[in-house]
């Protein structure tokens, strides 16, 4: 008998480089469905790794809390997705979508069925 997929349930993380501070940034994200995994892959071999990477953030994160500016300040999440992906370095990105892609791969009982 087949057997549904999982509900995609939002979860909150810290980022490794903030391991040990005080007040670290906790990122909001959802796994991706089945179909938006596969789209994702798609994206990555038919264009590029960018545009992947994009297509998964502005999909699946979903909020920050106690993200910091340079100057100190707290950054409040936008409305708008591109200005969100903006912020974002290079490695923290990289991170968000590693671990986005962790919570959306298959369990090995999942994959049995």
């Amino acid at each position: 008998m087949a057997t549904a997929a999982p509900k995609l349930a939002p979860f909150e993380f810290p980022l490794d480089s903030d391991a040990g501070t005080a007040k670290p940034t906790l990122f909001r994200v959802r796994p991706l469905s089945g179909i938006e995994y596969l789209h994702s892959g798609e994206i990555m071999s038919m264009r590029s790794r960018a545009e992947s990477f994009e297509f998964v953030l502005q999909t699946a994160l979903l909020g920050w809390s106690h993200f910091t500016a340079p100057e100190g300040g707290e950054i409040e999440f936008a409305r708008t997705q591109s200005e969100n992906l903006a912020r974002l370095t290079v490695g923290q990105i990289s991170e968000l979508v590693n671990r986005i892609f962790a919570a959306s791969a298959l369990g090995e009982d999942e994959r049995k069925n």
